[in-house]
């Protein structure tokens, strides 16, 4: 399994004709190539070992998600945990990143936070639930 996998790159996507992000699908250790697969239209490329190792692979860490500044290392979302502004978030069953922009009061058990995340964009979840 390659270090690689689940991993976004910016890349050109010749079916969308510009710059896009690209999740590493697969790799073929034989060949050592790999599977691009674009985030928008869904189309493949392929690219050498060599190649990919040049591209910068985007580190959640060093992201600005609307223009948020982050506070720390990703965390793995878990409702019982609480959260502060600024601080990356992992959502496991959504497979994205994203920042906490926002606090609010909840309903006595919890509270809520509101996070933008990369690809799917803006969910309220709760923190620090009982």
């Amino acid at each position: 399994m390659s270090k690689y996998l689940k991993k976004i790159v910016e890349h050109y996507c010749s079916i969308c004709n510009g710059m896009t992000d690209m999740e590493i699908a697969s790799h073929n250790d034989e060949l050592d190539i790999y599977w691009l697969r674009c985030k928008v239209c869904h189309g493949a490329t392929m690219i050498k070992n060599k190649n990919l190792e040049k591209l910068a692979i985007r580190k959640a860490n060093n992201a600005l998600i609307n223009d948020h500044q982050v506070t720390d290392q990703v965390k793995e979302y878990e409702p019982a945990k609480t959260y502060e502004a600024g601080q990356l978030l992992y959502h496991p069953a959504f497979d994205d990143k994203g920042v906490v922009t926002e606090l609010k009061p909840g309903s006595g058990d919890f509270d809520k936070i509101i996070v933008k995340f990369d690809h799917i964009g803006e969910k309220m979840l709760i923190h620090g639930a009982s």
